[in-house]
C-alpha cells in the first residue's frame, strides 16, 4: 500500500447524496498511509477543505462531527484546484483521541467494513444537514 499523496490521479471522489447531476457535496477518500508513519499503518483519510487529510478511523471516533464538515466539498473542480495548489507530498491533520473513545468506536463499528463505516457517517452528515434546515 503507498503513502498518501496529493496525486488527484489517486483519489476518490464520493458524492454524499443520491442526486443526479454534477455539483456536490463530496468527500475525497484516498487509501494508503500516512508519509510520517514508519509503521506504514494502512488507512483510510479524507481530505479537508485546509488542503490536509485526516485518518478517517480517528474522525468516527473524535465524536465531534462538525469535523467532518471540515472535509466536505461542494464542487469537485473546487477538490480538483486544491490538489492543484499543494505540493505532492500529503500532510496529515493529526487529531487528539482519547483512547477511551477510539476503542468504544471501533468496538461499536468492529462488524462493518470501512465502507460501511463511511457510509454510516454519512449518513450522520446527511441527517445533520436535514436537522439544520427544519
Amino acid at each position: 500500500m503507498p503513502q498518501i499523496t496529493n496525486d488527484y490521479n489517486r483519489v476518490e471522489l464520493r458524492k454524499l447524496t443520491s442526486e443526479s447531476g454534477g455539483s456536490g457535496p463530496f468527500i475525497v477518500m484516498q487509501n494508503g498511509y500516512d508519509p510520517a508513519d514508519k509503521t506504514f499503518k494502512e488507512s483510510v483519510f479524507l481530505l479537508r477543505r485546509d488542503g490536509k487529510w485526516v485518518d478517517f478511523v480517528a474522525l468516527g471516533a473524535s465524536g465531534k462531527p462538525e469535523l467532518w464538515d471540515d472535509c466536505v466539498f461542494e464542487k469537485s473542480a473546487d477538490v480538483v484546484k486544491l490538489l492543484n495548489t499543494h505540493k505532492l507530498d500529503a500532510d496529515v491533520f493529526s487529531l487528539e483521541l482519547n483512547p477511551e473513545a477510539l476503542a468504544s468506536w471501533l468496538t461499536r463499528t468492529s462488524g462493518l467494513s470501512a465502507q460501511q463505516r463511511i457510509d454510516n457517517l454519512i449518513s450522520l452528515h446527511n441527517d445533520r444537514l436535514r436537522d439544520k434546515k427544519s
